[in-house]
């Protein structure tokens, strides 16, 4: 019996010491936990689920949640959390940790694992969980059990280091290896937010609680980091000392990039290059496809004056300002590298020719604020002020765009292009899929002011997980959204159409439009496919049609043969639907 309760207390402190990390979480402003089914991880996954403030989403495949968490954090650029047992699922993980690294997305990654004792000796479920995703992440610690003698403060401040480093300098992934010992769970033992004090002193000794008091009877987190305010005056100065003449611009992650980026555009009266992840086509009239900066050619009289030593002796080349992340469109990257570039990053390395440039680090998302207000107080600077509407006004407004369809600069060449442009949703998102459908939006997408949010997995460009990082894009953006995705990308992630049914609380409508035309094509573009007698290696196993896979979970279908086809099935509210274009 004595043996019996002892047991019980240690699962019950288990059961609490998870608990700590999900009402840290939630005070750190986490809003996203999804959780995959597992034992070793049944103390973290049951506190995690009771959390008022966490909105706990259940997906059985780890990689497809990953991916989506991946999704919910690049839309709201706060970490989303992953909650897994041991062994294979720790694994799963890497894919989506891989992009997250590469593309600069926080993540907090929490998988259980076995104690000391139960490593190396042929327990089950069990691997070396500590090496698998710690090279691609910003931070990593190996937690030891409840009854370690590692305490509950110590616990707060390695997860507040953790999300702390999963958002700067350079956001990325974190994890924490969360070693469990048996019991995993306690009979009658349920955790409470928030924490009752008499609950807290019958499993943890006076000496551990004491450091956690003031936390306790208030709601701020343990740990509140943050990053440094840059210098906004010294690097603007930095900037027009490079005299820019073009500003060509990568992918960005928030709408604080966008207006940061508009607002150097308005200040340097600069035309604007801009890559189709970016978000920013359509938002002004001087904002053009990437691809054209290619066809920039600079004025005689500054070529003429960069014939001087003092300016460096550039001559016919181009003076760019490159922010943001990576480009779509591989030739545009080539032509910058040949120019003379400063290039403005968050520490990420995006230069893959290796080509000389001038690099500053900041963070391009404060800078907007920054930016206007040394403008404002410099009596040598102009700055031109955004127009104020009345509320009567903006209503009128905001009535003018929801009766008409939003204009555009140009029609899009591409039909599937321009059924998207010209009938989604008002005010919604995108999403595009690798390989061929982000590289055909990136050529023939012109813009429309209300779409800002636009969003592909460029880190590594896997064709994995695109499904579900829609769907967690969507859960993140809380806005109609359109994802467009090729066969062959729909078949790498076919367990996350279970995903969709998460979006069946939210009001706003989500389309996925998966164009099967029998494979891989984008091997056609590359010229590969032309090169071999057996043409199948890089096209791959082609789909008849994805209809069963949407009616195994519920999912309204669709199926068109053309891209005209799509207007009524865009301009329809489904909670969610699947569009198949059946090319033919």
């Amino acid at each position: 019996m004595k043996k019996s309760l002892a047991q019980e207390s240690l699962a019950s402190r288990q059961l609490l010491w998870s608990a700590l990390l999900a009402e840290e979480c939630a005070r750190q402003g986490v809003r996203h936990v999804f959780v995959c089914p597992g034992s070793r991880s049944a103390p973290l996954a049951t506190a995690f689920a009771a959390h008022p403030e966490l909105r706990c989403h259940v997906h059985f495949d780890e990689r497809g949640a990953a991916f989506a968490a991946l999704g919910v954090a690049r839309a709201t650029a706060q970490p989303a959390v992953v909650v897994t047992t041991s062994g294979t699922a720790v694994a799963n993980l890497l894919p989506a940790t891989l992009e997250a690294h590469e593309d600069a997305v926080p993540l907090l990654l929490l998988t259980a694992d076995r104690p000391p004792e139960l490593r190396g000796c042929g327990a089950n479920q069990t691997c070396d969980q500590t090496t698998i995703l710690a090279p691609h992440c910003r931070f990593f610690f190996d937690l030891p059990a409840h009854n370690s003698g590692f305490s509950p403060a110590a616990l707060l401040g390695t997860l507040g280091e953790a999300l702390a480093k999963s958002l700067h300098p350079l956001p990325g992934p974190a994890h924490l290896n969360i070693q469990m010992r048996e019991p995993l769970l306690a009979a009658s033992m349920d955790p409470t937010y928030p924490f009752a004090s008499a609950t807290l002193k019958k499993f943890f000794s006076p000496e551990e609680l004491a450091p956690l008091q003031d936390w306790l009877r208030g709601s701020a987190p343990f740990i509140c980091a943050a990053s440094a305010p840059d210098d906004a005056a010294a690097l603007l100065a930095r900037i027009k000392q490079h005299r820019p003449q073009l500003l060509l611009c990568g992918s960005l992650r928030s709408h604080a990039e966008q207006r940061a980026v508009l607002r150097l555009v308005r200040e340097l009266a600069i035309p604007c290059f801009a890559d189709l992840c970016s978000g920013l086509r359509g938002q002004a009239a001087d904002i053009r496809p990437a691809a054209e900066a290619m066809q920039f050619s600079p004025p005689v009289s500054s070529r003429r004056a960069d014939k001087s030593p003092a300016s460096g002796n550039f001559s016919g080349r181009a003076r760019v300002l490159r922010l943001g992340g990576r480009l779509i469109n591989p030739l545009v990257e080539k032509w910058c590298a040949e120019q003379h570039t400063l290039q403005i990053t968050d520490g990420r390395h995006i230069n893959p020719l290796n080509a000389p440039r001038d690099i500053l680090t900041a963070r391009l998302g404060a800078l907007a604020e920054g930016i206007e207000s040394c403008t404002a107080t410099s009596p040598t600077t102009s700055w031109p002020s955004a127009p104020t509407e009345g509320k009567t006004a903006q209503a009128k407004k905001s009535a003018a765009i929801s009766a008409k369809p939003p204009a555009h600069s140009a029609a899009p060449a591409d039909p599937l292009v321009a059924a998207v442009q010209q009938h989604a949703p008002q005010g919604c998102a995108l999403f595009l899929g690798n390989s061929l459908p982000v590289r055909i939006f990136d050529e023939h997408w012109t813009g429309r002011p209300d779409i800002t949010a636009i969003a592909a997995n460029r880190g590594v460009s896997g064709i994995d997980g695109n499904i579900a990082t829609a769907v967690g894009c969507a859960l993140g953006w809380e806005r109609p959204t359109v994802a467009v995705v090729g066969d062959q990308t729909a078949l790498h992630d076919l367990n996350s159409l279970a995903l969709l049914r998460l979006l069946d609380e939210q009001s706003a409508p989500f389309t996925l439009i998966i164009v099967n035309n029998g494979g891989g094509r984008i091997f056609e573009r590359l010229g590969h496919t032309a090169r071999t007698k057996r043409p199948e290696v890089f096209l791959g196993v082609p789909a008849d049609n994805f209809s069963a896979a949407a009616r195994m979970w519920g999912i309204p279908y669709r199926a068109i043969t053309a891209a005209v086809q799509l207007a009524p099935h865009l301009k329809k509210h489904h909670a969610c639907q699947v569009v198949e274009i059946c090319v033919e």
